[in-house]
């Protein structure tokens, strides 16, 4: 099993693991990016949220996330700190109100990377994007179309929520 429930997320925190969720595709800077959060334990026995955005410079044969550089090429990291809380379930709350990050779609620290791998199989989003492109994408989004590539994943619209990137089970 993949994802972890609400409550072993919570639980992971606990021990004293990180946990994240990868979102997919980001664009800025004149190049194409990757998005994902984390919330990792803090020494002061608290919880750091933290959003991630990263040049995706990688593949199949290079997909430790961790290790991309920051999409901006002034940052010094890929990561922005969002929240820092005392409790586990509150940083679930928060990292999922400010990110939509889906309360069902938590993995543990490094699976974030095969998610990554997923998404390059299947194809990651054209870049540069043209005008055509986006086009497409949302006018699907709009209609609560699946976007697809191979039947392994997919890019899904919520209604009131942000696309979700489904990674292959």
């Amino acid at each position: 099993m993949r994802y972890l429930t609400p409550r072993f997320a919570v639980s992971a925190l606990g021990r004293g693991a990180p946990v994240e969720q990868f979102f997919g595709p980001a664009f800025g800077f004149g190049r194409p990016g990757i998005r994902w959060v984390s919330i990792e334990p803090w020494r002061s026995g608290g919880f750091k949220v933290l959003l991630h955005l990263a040049w995706d410079v990688g593949g199949l044969d290079r997909s430790d996330i961790s290790e991309f550089p920051p999409l901006d090429p002034d940052a010094d990291e890929t990561w922005q700190q969002i929240a820092e809380l005392g409790d586990a379930a509150e940083a679930i709350r928060q990292a999922q109100h400010h990110t939509d990050a889906a309360p069902d779609r938590w993995v543990k620290f490094g699976v974030a990377a095969e998610e990554y791998r997923d998404y390059v199989t299947a194809g990651r989003l054209p870049y540069p994007v043209t005008e055509a492109d986006v086009t497409t994408v949302v006018r699907r989004l709009m209609n609560g179309d699946v976007m697809s590539g191979p039947p392994r994943c997919g890019l899904t619209a919520y209604p009131g929520r942000r696309a979700v990137y489904t990674p292959a089970t």
